[in-house]
């Protein structure tokens, strides 16, 4: 299974892969405070963060996990 497309679903969490629909909620919260001990480096401008998601993320067809009861 290639988890980078799987998306969990629970009563408490929602865990979603990572695509360009959340690129400016993800250059505006990777501050340096928050990755400090992660791998990249905050990005500097949002064409970074397009960057970023272009080679880690993926848009391709998702395997959904719905444990809600």
């Amino acid at each position: 299974m290639e988890l980078s497309l799987v998306e969990i679903f629970t009563n408490r969490l929602l865990l979603l892969p990572i695509s360009q629909k959340y690129k400016e909620d993800i250059f505006r919260e990777f501050t340096k405070e928050i990755t400090t001990y992660m791998y990249p480096r905050p990005p500097q401008n949002l064409a970074e963060t397009e960057e970023f998601i272009n080679q880690y993320g993926s848009d391709k067809t998702k395997t959904i996990i719905n444990t809600s009861m």
